[in-house]
């Protein structure tokens, strides 16, 4: 099974086209852009890499989730919280790329 990144919602212009990039230069990678919560929900329970903003009932279902790439340098506060905090995933942001 490949490695699934999820793109989470809501998406816009520019998340679509990277998920488009993605899938052009990493065809191994299955990327989802998921448009909405039920295809989120759908995609996280394989997804081992994330963007985006992942909410607590979300994250209950990631059972194979490493990496969540926050979508802002400086994510905004209640981001980060305890079940997030707790989660043995890795989280990376904008900040100095």
């Amino acid at each position: 099974m490949p490695t699934r990144f999820l793109m989470l919602p809501p998406q816009t212009a520019q998340t679509r086209e990277w998920g488009e990039r993605l899938r052009r230069e990493i065809p191994e990678l299955d990327v989802v852009v998921a448009e909405d919560a039920a295809q989120a929900e759908a995609a996280i329970g394989e997804a081992e890499a994330a963007f985006g903003t992942i909410p607590p009932a979300l994250l209950r279902q990631a059972r194979r989730l490493k990496w969540l790439q926050a979508p802002q340098a400086a994510p905004p506060a209640g981001y980060y919280y305890p079940e997030l905090i707790a989660h043995p995933l890795a989280i990376t942001n904008f900040r100095e790329i």
